[in-house]
């Protein structure tokens, strides 16, 4: 969950600490995703060196939001959360946020958007049209510490970070340079300055990480463990999935309407059976 942090009322660590006080963790991992995740301890998923388990976190305090919003100085505020929809799971987990920040007195606007609406938003070069709350679910390129930090956090200019915080901050970006230098020769080095990271983003409340997946999650167990995915042939093309048997292995097709090109040759699957027989 990423915070707009150069507009207001984002812009107030008191009142990003009122919404990451605000968010239902524990019901969201248990009742909602039902398992299929684990609270995030840090901002490295499990399975990943420099992942910490002695981390803080935040937990679901309503009576704490309250008093980070009255220090704020934020009466009645309305703010806007945009994401890209994923599942049934995640929409009920979003409204029991917003109803969460409204029993504090915080008006939370859900914006739906593909994953290109959403970055228009956050890359507009007036800050007032962002949203004030971007929230994403991102898997890191490669299993490295530095890979996350400097993609959610690292000074890119006026964009800030891939992670649209916009965070500004030299001395954090100079030490996440230094960490991954010294990952090469120094590990245990190198985890210590990520865990002082991990603790300043934590006190200052930059980004929340709400949860870890199944598959992060699984990566920590010391016994064999299996992890079941259920997926859908042709996701998001609509030929595929109406029609994924064709679909399952194909040639050349017209991505206009999915009509499959027709040779005169053999295929490899003709050819090795009439081997066979």
């Amino acid at each position: 969950m990423l915070f707009n942090l150069e507009k207001a009322p984002c812009s107030s660590e008191d009142f990003r600490k009122a919404l990451a006080y605000a968010f239902p963790y524990e019901e969201t991992v248990g009742r909602i995703l039902r398992g299929q995740a684990g609270r995030s301890s840090g901002m490295v998923p499990q399975g990943i060196w420099s992942h910490d388990e002695t981390l803080p976190s935040y937990a679901c305090d309503l009576e704490k939001a309250r008093d980070c919003l009255r220090r704020s100085g934020q009466e009645h505020p309305t703010i806007t959360l945009s994401y890209q929809p994923a599942s049934k799971g995640q929409d009920v987990m979003l409204e029991l946020y917003r109803q969460n920040l409204e029993s504090i007195g915080v008006n939370l606007i859900l914006l739906r958007a593909n994953r290109e609406t959403q970055q228009k938003l956050a890359e507009s070069p007036d800050p007032e049209d962002r949203q004030d709350i971007m929230l994403v679910s991102w898997n890191p390129d490669y299993a490295d510490p530095g890979n996350i930090f400097k993609t959610l956090l690292a000074d890119r200019g006026p964009r800030r970070g891939s992670g649209y915080s916009y965070l500004d901050d030299a001395e954090l970006s100079l030490a996440i340079q230094l960490a991954s230098i010294l990952s090469l020769e120094d590990q245990q080095k190198a985890q210590e300055i990520y865990r002082n990271l991990q603790l300043k983003v934590f006190e200052r409340c930059y980004l929340v990480f709400l949860y870890d997946s199944a598959i992060s999650v699984a990566a920590k167990k010391d016994i064999p463990c299996v992890v079941h995915c259920v997926t859908k042939k042709g996701k998001g093309y609509s030929p595929a999935e109406n029609d994924p048997a064709s679909f399952h292995g194909v040639g050349p097709f017209q991505i206009s309407d999915g009509k499959m090109e027709k040779f005169d040759t053999l295929s490899f699957t003709e050819a090795f059976s009439n081997i066979l027989m």
